[in-house]
């Protein structure tokens, strides 16, 4: 798969797809938090991609929110700020052989220390947010205000932008539209721009 360089401005070019390196893994930056568990590979990128842009609405709003982990319901949960981060489930615990009550407590504990780095949180908070375009292949994307919010036929592309997993809704090579998941659990769409390699409208550069 050919990435996308050259056509957007300086500060955009840690705006490239890279392949999953990590499954599950959630981050701050280039920091490792924890690692998720789930029944299958889809299973897993769709998990992940929830929890990562839970953490990052959260940061986007807030810079030093509060990290508790608590036992509502009956689970295990990782609050951050006043919002879900994540849920303890079986395949956690499994993955991790420990019991739903540590993990919760050792992902709450990882999280607190990888906040404490103010250069990482700095960069993620500025390079993390929903982004407006994305790039994948030779194509940039163009967010469109819509929303999907049934998953059902959306599968992983191996490949994140800004540490938000990039969903097909085919194996396409240059599919029409991708999906980046939101906080709320729902699918951006992304529309595929005119031309390989075309600047969104809104970076286009304005004469002097």
């Amino acid at each position: 798969m050919a990435l996308l360089f050259g056509a957007f401005p300086a500060a955009a070019q840690l705006d490239v797809p890279e392949p999953v390196r990590f499954p599950g893994q959630v981050v701050l930056d280039t920091r490792g938090i924890f690692t998720l568990g789930a029944s299958d590979a889809e299973a897993l990128a769709a998990r992940t991609a929830l929890v990562q842009a839970r953490l990052n609405a959260v940061l986007a709003r807030r810079s030093d929110p509060a990290v508790a982990a608590k036992a509502l319901g009956g689970n295990w949960q990782v609050l951050l700020g006043d919002a879900l981060l994540v849920t303890i489930t079986a395949a956690d615990t499994a993955k991790h052989n420990t019991s739903a009550r540590a993990l919760a407590q050792e992902w709450a504990a990882s999280l607190r220390q990888v906040l404490q780095d103010k250069q990482a949180l700095a960069v993620h908070r500025e390079f993390n947010s929903a982004p407006e375009w994305i790039s994948y292949g030779q194509f940039g994307y163009v967010r469109t205000g819509e929303r999907r919010t049934e998953a059902s036929g959306l599968v992983s592309s191996g490949y994140i932008f800004k540490r938000n997993t990039i969903f097909l809704g085919s194996r396409e090579i240059e599919p029409e539209q991708v999906y980046l998941r939101e906080a709320d659990g729902s699918f951006a769409v992304y529309e595929k721009l005119r031309s390989p390699r075309s600047t969104p409208p809104a970076l286009e550069s304005t004469p002097d």
